[in-house]
């Protein structure tokens, strides 16, 4: 009869001490297609999978997806894109428009991609991590498309490129329709 007393006593104290917080909260996987295809971006894709807040971090599975070069073939070797790269973030609106934040470390898809070149990708995983206090409410899952290029009137170097998910991460709001009817006359601006 001692024995349950003393559970008692040491679950009051763990729970006092803060233990119960190691449990990591886990949200329910929720899907994503972020497509900037049909926009005026040189470098586009598509990427389909999950999400799932996990503790203090968003976990990202990238199921399917595709990277595609919109430059003309006419360019040949001068547009041929290197170290092709892939990060997620949290996407949010500023003064000036939107930035991302919170981005993940990126992930090479792919060694190069030449002109007009459409690239499947495999399955990957990301993590946004510092994500605690974070209003999530007005924020949006977005992803980079970074790409090292030399092209013919643009800075050689590294490249971005974005798509941006509809809804923000809870759900839709007032901004987000707002957002999408942007992303429908001008994509590259808005995203």
């Amino acid at each position: 009869m001692k024995l349950i007393p003393l559970l008692l006593v040491v679950s009051m104290l763990l729970l006092a001490s803060g233990a119960g917080t190691w449990v990591s909260a886990t949200s329910p996987q929720t899907t994503f297609d972020l497509d900037s295809t049909k926009s005026t971006y040189p470098f586009v894709m598509r990427l389909q999978g999950t999400t799932a807040v996990q503790g203090d971090s968003i976990v990202v599975e990238l199921r399917s997806g595709v990277v595609r070069s919109a430059i003309p073939v006419t360019l040949g070797e001068a547009g041929v894109a290197r170290d092709i790269r892939i990060v997620f973030g949290l996407g949010e609106q500023t003064a000036q428009g939107w930035t991302t934040s919170h981005d993940t470390a990126a992930q090479i898809v792919a060694p190069r991609l030449l002109p007009g070149e459409t690239r499947p990708l495999e399955p990957l995983r990301f993590v946004i991590s510092g994500i605690r206090g974070v209003p999530l409410r007005d924020r949006w899952l977005s992803a980079g498309l970074g790409v090292t290029q030399r092209l013919p009137g643009i800075q050689a170097g590294l490249l971005w490129s974005y798509a941006c998910a509809d809804e923000n991460l809870l759900g839709a709001t007032d901004a987000s329709r707002q957002r999408v009817k942007l992303m429908q006359t001008a994509y590259s601006r808005t995203c």
